[in-house]
């Protein structure tokens, strides 16, 4: 019963995806040209909202990060492109239905990798975050990695400094005493000697 309920699931939500491009492909020419695509989006922005906050929340995100003016997208948080040209496969200015789902794949798993690498970096900031007051001084982060074993747990799981940098090993670099103290200018943006979670993934993406 329960694989049948997924099956189900699966079927609804390849269903709205059909039904979607179906609603850019007015013509019925089983493509779309980008700028097609993105006047569908403007234009049917309420309905396609319907269509997506529930079942596709991600993807509803992406297309309006840029249906307009052609300006650039973040697809999950980074900068990976625009999101129509991320549907257009072969490059050819055109977008046809195996091509606009096999899109949507890309932008969930972008998506995905955005929340594993956010959660892997507060958990690496956590660890380094001794006082437990929310936020690191270039103080701690000296103390921690001179003491690469230190731990700290969430809900699922333990974390040592160790781990949680051989996810982000070119911080093993930045993080190397002759590379320190211009990782600390750079790191603490702000200059006021408090590093906020914000600043600690924003310079990690910066510099990786």
């Amino acid at each position: 019963r329960q694989i049948q309920s997924n099956e189900e699931e699966e079927e609804r939500r390849r269903n709205i995806l059909h039904q979607l491009f179906d609603n850019m492909d007015l013509k019925k020419l089983g493509h779309v040209s980008k700028e097609e695509m993105n006047e569908r989006l403007c234009r049917k922005r309420k309905t396609i909202t319907r269509m997506l906050r529930v079942q596709f929340p991600y993807l509803l995100e992406a297309l309006y990060s840029s249906s307009s003016n052609g300006s650039e997208s973040s697809i999950g948080g980074e900068d990976k492109g625009t999101s129509l040209d991320i549907f257009d496969g072969n490059g050819d200015d055109t977008i046809d239905r195996d091509e606009f789902l096999r899109g949507v794949q890309q932008i969930h798993q972008r998506v995905q990798d955005r929340k594993e690498k956010v959660h892997a970096l507060t958990m690496l900031f956590n660890t380094m975050d001794l006082d437990g007051g929310g936020t690191l001084t270039k103080e701690e982060i000296e103390v921690c990695l001179k003491k690469s074993l230190v731990v700290v747990r969430d809900e699922n799981s333990s974390y040592s400094i160790q781990a949680s940098l051989s996810r982000f090993p070119f911080l093993l670099s930045c993080f190397h005493p002759r590379n320190f103290h211009n990782s600390m200018r750079t790191l603490d943006a702000d200059g006021d000697g408090i590093i906020t979670l914000d600043e600690f993934v924003a310079w990690v993406d910066a510099v990786e």
